[in-house]
């Protein structure tokens, strides 16, 4: 299982947000800008983590309350995550994955 430093979310030249992992941050946010991403916004942490781990910190940092990042984390788990149960949902979140 791989583990990661970085966590963030960017926005497509499409204008839809993603959530994105690395280890290498200047690496991969200049490879994000070459393929037309805006909104770069990644956190850090002292220990590499788990996706799901660090997808449990990301949903409470204050830089990601927004709409569309709490959407990005949200659906990157319903997408990729065998459990959820984890996660500090929201009661709508929770519904949804009823």
């Amino acid at each position: 299982m791989s583990k990661y430093i970085y966590v963030g979310t960017t926005r497509d030249s499409k204008g839809n947000v993603k959530v994105r992992f690395t280890n290498t941050l200047k690496y991969r946010s200049d490879r994000l800008r070459r393929a037309g991403h805006r909104d770069i916004n990644f956190v850090s942490y002292n220990d590499k983590m788990t996706k799901l781990e660090l997808l449990k910190n990301l949903i409470n940092e204050p830089g990601f309350q927004s709409d569309e990042a709490q959407d990005a984390i949200f659906n990157y788990v319903v997408r990729n995550c065998e459990s959820t149960q984890e996660l500090p949902l929201t009661p709508q979140q929770q519904r949804v994955l009823v």
